[in-house]
């Protein structure tokens, strides 16, 4: 399932992530994928190790967007995979902005609870 934690600078997005997640391998998950841009991989892994210990952090796999494509390429293969027009292209971009738009309105309406603020699950 796909999370999309946002939110202002400093609201307590990093927190709430590595709260959900000891909680998902508290409940028997081991193998938690983390997407992050690709700035953040490494300064992720390194402090999800130094807040978690690393058996756990052992459950986490950090991917940047790239390395989450190459990934799935090299198990995938690029062969099979069908190419995409551009109609294509751009209906996912429309579904992403309609997407992002609703989160972001969703984020300008005043919240009722300031535990609350800034996430969108």
């Amino acid at each position: 399932m796909l999370h999309l934690v946002t939110g202002r600078i400093g609201c307590g997005k990093t927190q709430r992530i590595y709260s959900e997640i000891e909680k998902l391998i508290k409940s028997g998950k081991r193998d938690i994928l983390l997407l992050v841009p690709e700035q953040y991989s490494f300064e992720t892994e390194k402090n999800i190790v130094s807040q978690m210990g690393a058996q756990k952090a052992d459950c986490v796999r950090v991917f940047s967007f790239t390395f989450l494509a190459k990934h799935l390429l090299k198990i995938y293969g690029s062969s099979n995979l069908p190419e995409i027009d551009d109609s294509i292209r751009e209906a996912c971009r429309g579904m992403f902005h309609r997407q992002t738009t609703s989160v972001q309105e969703a984020q300008n309406k005043p919240l009722q609870s300031k535990k609350a603020r800034g996430f969108c699950f």
